[in-house]
């Protein structure tokens, strides 16, 4: 991924740390999955493997994300790798970022991610995600750059 991360993060959350005019930014080509990985990695501190399905499927990942937005919104994560667990884990997902304000088309579905069939709608969901945590009160990115229209 040839992105750039800012903002005032530790270094061990930084995978390529570069200047910028705006520091709360990550800047990425415009590739919903290149994005999607970029933000994760810069808010969980945790550099993803190359098969982002495999690295999201659990839910781990992305209850990590919800609580590096806003804390323990959910308190208990499963790392179990059966799938019943997995699968509540990506509920708790959806519903956290559901009452952070992403709904309707931007969501995706616990099969989309489980089964690995939409993930571009999984991408979607997480860049809304990204758009709706500059709501959040105390949060202070780093958030997505939304593309520039021309």
């Amino acid at each position: 991924i040839n992105a750039e991360y800012m903002g005032e993060r530790r270094p061990s959350e930084r995978a390529s740390p570069t200047s910028s005019p705006r520091d709360d930014l990550i800047q990425c080509p415009n590739n919903p999955e290149a994005q999607t990985r970029a933000w994760i990695e810069a808010l969980v501190g945790t550099k993803l493997g190359p098969a982002t399905h495999d690295e999201l499927k659990s839910g781990v990942i992305l209850c990590k994300l919800v609580n590096a937005i806003k804390a323990n919104t959910i308190p208990r994560i499963s790392t179990s790798a059966t799938p019943f667990p997995q699968r509540e884990n990506i509920k708790l997902f959806l519903d956290a970022a559901e009452a952070m304000g992403v709904t309707g088309p931007e969501r995706f579905s616990t099969e989309d991610l489980f089964d690995g069939r939409g993930m571009k709608q999984v991408y979607t969901c997480v860049l809304a995600l990204s758009n709706q945590s500059r709501k959040v009160a105390g949060f202070r990115g780093p958030w997505i750059e939304k593309p520039r229209s021309h």
